[in-house]
């Protein structure tokens, strides 16, 4: 076994990332992770705000040495931002784009531009309109990338959630 440099790591995580973004292109599905990869915990909250609406939060519990992107990234050519769709199938319907608790913004060496990230948790918030008294859901597709702390990157990660409006 050997090390690699930051040269190296840096070399490795571009050329993971550049197979991924050629995945998506081709309309292939995203990577799916090592069972021993770390990976973030997702739940998710149902505020009600007023009749027929609601703001439905994604949490992620990201793993110590680990962070997630945000879904705007201030930067260009950098790793992919999260994206979270709501899908066909849905009962309640999105209102506006999606908003996030406030990230980390700070200049990362592997891609050599600014990006925003979440450490240990990040909340993303979707408001819904929905019909008041019929059975409603949720259907959303969760798409992130995660980075560790010491350069590591894993390719983009999907996850379908269907989150019940009570």
């Amino acid at each position: 076994m050997f090390s690699l440099t930051k040269v190296a790591k840096s070399m490795a995580c571009i050329a993971v990332l550049s197979l991924a973004v050629s995945t998506q292109a081709s309309a292939q599905q995203p990577v799916t992770p090592a069972p021993s990869e770390p990976q973030p915990t997702w739940s998710t909250k149902v505020i009600k705000l007023a009749d027929g609406e609601a703001e439905v939060q994604f949490i992620a519990d990201i793993p110590a040495g680990w962070h997630i992107y945000s879904v705007s990234m201030p930067g260009t050519n950098g790793p992919l931002p999260t994206n979270i769709t709501i899908t066909p199938g849905s009962t309640a319907q999105p209102v506006g784009n999606v908003s996030e608790s406030k990230p980390k913004t700070v200049y990362e060496n592997t891609f050599k531009t600014t990006v925003s990230y979440f450490e240990n948790q990040a909340i993303f918030k979707q408001k819904i309109k929905y019909t008041e008294g019929q059975p409603q859901k949720v259907n959303a597709t969760v798409e992130f990338m995660m980075m560790g702390n010491a350069g590591q990157c894993q390719a983009p990660s999907e996850l379908d959630i269907i989150v019940p409006i009570q």
